[in-house]
């Protein structure tokens, strides 16, 4: 039986409006440009309206949804030359910042739930559970909350060296709600995984034959959440048999003997602890503690070259030569490193 098909379907539509401004100063050595933009796209092709069982067919997809977005960009640059030893010494420098930021503005979402779309959500928003450290002792940990917020409603009962979560509501329980944006419990937005002020910066010089070029480019803001299945993160708190990581040894991970509660990042060593077949499985929720800043700087590309002098070429009987090196990737920081240094910010 061939499902239901909306009789108005039409192309996605996005309407574009830019205002920007390009600058050149200074017999060309400085240069300016900048752009802001706000774009609407209307007619988004996604899930309609939930229908009646009895009708026997699924919601069709159709034009249901609209979104916004917001942003800008701005490029400095400058390149200028001077006499360096009776030689030309020519250098330039450019630099570029951009960012944007997506809402909905239309999708039906009659619930308000948290796990799809739904109307005036930021794209990228990452809802979990704020956290106050952890906890120094069975009898602390007793007196907190208890948590029910897995999936078949178990209850688990903290102890020394867990999270300390944040009851924001005060009722003794930390739960999900029935996650949607009129019940959502203890839940908060808490990051959001979309990049914020990306950058990229290119620097070169020349002289005497010899030039070096160098290509930045990073991420000012971002987050991340790892998955329960990220064992390069998790290790063996989703696994016994996972992998043992540097990061979760010594006084990184609470334990009873060393009393580290206000200074370990990892909680107590427990296996299943982000694995979704497990109750215990509390830190697969995010929370702001194991929330990672992937945030990076990274030197993309860096090029040696020279280039002969003419009259060697001449001799050699060649137009040209130029022999350089060139090096990808070769160095990155990033905030993430601190506690995780097996994935690579840039694609996470």
């Amino acid at each position: 039986v061939p499902d239901l098909i909306p009789d108005d379907i039409t192309w996605e539509k996005v309407t574009t409006y830019n205002i920007g401004l390009d600058l050149d100063l200074f017999n060309n050595r400085l240069s300016f440009t900048g752009d802001y933009y706000r774009r609407n796209t209307t007619d988004l092709y996604t899930v309609g309206p939930n229908l009646p069982q009895v009708l026997g067919s699924a919601a069709p997809y159709g034009n249901y949804a609209s979104l916004k977005t917001k942003g800008w960009e701005v490029s400095l640059g400058w390149r200028d030359s001077f006499k360096l030893g009776g030689k030309p010494f020519n250098y330039s420098l450019r630099a570029m910042l951009w960012d944007s930021r997506s809402w909905i503005t239309d999708y039906y979402n009659e619930t308000g739930d948290l796990t799809t779309y739904y109307k005036g959500m930021e794209i990228g928003e990452i809802w979990g559970f704020r956290t106050a450290g952890i906890y120094a002792s069975n009898a602390e940990a007793l007196n907190g909350p208890a948590y029910n917020f897995f999936k078949n409603g178990e209850m688990f009962r903290a102890y020394a060296g867990d999270l300390r979560f944040v009851d924001v509501d005060g009722d003794g329980i930390m739960t999900k709600g029935n996650r949607t944006l009129s019940n959502h419990g203890d839940m908060e937005i808490i990051g959001n995984q979309s990049p914020r002020y990306q950058y990229s910066i290119n620097m070169s010089l020349n002289w005497n034959g010899i030039g070096i070029s160098t290509f930045w480019q990073g991420v000012a803001k971002k987050n991340w959440y790892p998955r329960y299945d990220s064992g390069y993160f998790w290790g063996q708190y989703n696994r016994p048999f996972g992998y043992m990581l540097k990061a979760h040894t010594g006084s990184n991970v609470y334990s009873e003997e060393l009393d580290n509660w206000d200074t370990a990042y990892w909680p107590r060593y427990s296996a299943y602890q982000t694995n979704e077949s497990s109750v215990n499985r509390v830190l697969t929720t995010p929370n702001d503690r194991y929330m990672q800043d992937v945030s990076y700087i990274r030197l993309k590309n860096l090029t040696v070259d020279y280039t002969f002098p003419a009259h060697i070429c001449r001799k050699m009987r060649i137009k040209g030569l130029k022999v350089y090196v060139s090096g990808e990737n070769l160095w990155t920081s990033s905030p993430m490193f601190k506690y995780c240094d097996n994935y690579d910010p840039e694609v996470i």
